[in-house]
């Protein structure tokens, strides 16, 4: 049974850090069919219907934002809620933005028929 020795866990809301606008574009653009990537931590949570909480706790090489996932077992929003509360007073992560430069490259917005 799950959490019988742990109260909560703490893991990458996301298995891959975020993409730039530019490769995920690229990466629409490929002709040839994909396996489909599973890169969120989210659905277990979600299918389960058990509480989870993702707060940001860093950036990537290219300055996107990094998510940390805690969830715990049914009922535990209370335990949930007041970790990621203690973890937000004790860093400043949630409140630092992605640097926006003007150079930032915006790709144009084509509408496909």
């Amino acid at each position: 049974m799950a959490f019988t020795n742990f109260d909560l866990v703490a893991l990458p809301t996301m298995r891959i850090t975020p993409r730039t606008i530019n490769d995920s574009l690229n990466r629409e653009e490929e002709p040839k069919p994909r396996e489909p990537e599973v890169i969120s931590n989210c659905t277990p949570f979600n299918i389960f219907g058990l509480p989870a909480i993702s707060i940001p706790c860093g950036f990537s090489k290219d300055g996107l934002p990094i998510g940390l996932m805690i969830a715990g077992p049914r009922f535990s929003e209370g335990k949930v809620l007041a970790l990621a509360n203690a973890y937000e007073k004790v860093t400043e992560w949630h409140t630092r933005r992605p640097p926006l430069k003007p150079e930032t490259v915006v790709p144009p917005v084509i509408r496909k028929s």
